[in-house]
């Protein structure tokens, strides 16, 4: 998973950028959505699937590397995944690239994911690349 957090990401779904929000009024904003969504997903996985996280704005970092979801602690996962990230602009390059790097790595490690998993990379963004 590549998470977004650039700073339109917190802007409300339907977002008007000569509008002025008031943020308390705002429930969810487009951020908190990214991230019930990542861990919905999250909790369906199975105990065999590979969970990575990995954050993006200007640049990008990894926060859980990719390992098998039976090696991870679902409240440190939730806890990492809710954590205030939000700045910046966007690059999706930025957050693919570190998606890359971050799967190539339980690659290295367990040979046998790459001929038998299937790989993907879900980013969630609002798309408005830099």
């Amino acid at each position: 998973m590549s998470l977004d957090i650039s700073g339109s990401m917190g802007g409300p779904l339907k977002y008007d950028p000569n509008e002025i929000y008031d943020v308390k009024k705002v429930r969810k904003n487009r951020l908190d959505l990214a991230k019930d969504a990542i861990w919905m997903f999250f909790q369906k996985m199975q105990k065999d699937d590979i969970f990575g996280f990995t954050v993006f704005h200007n640049s990008a970092r990894t926060i859980i590397e990719s390992t098998f979801v039976s090696e991870l602690n679902p409240e440190n996962v939730k806890k990492l995944i809710y954590s205030d990230f939000e700045s910046g602009g966007t690059t999706i390059k930025h957050g693919f690239e570190e998606s890359v790097k971050n799967i190539n790595k339980i690659h290295k490690n367990h040979p046998k994911v790459v001929e038998e998993y299937e790989n993907r990379i879900v980013m969630l963004t609002d798309v408005g690349d830099n």
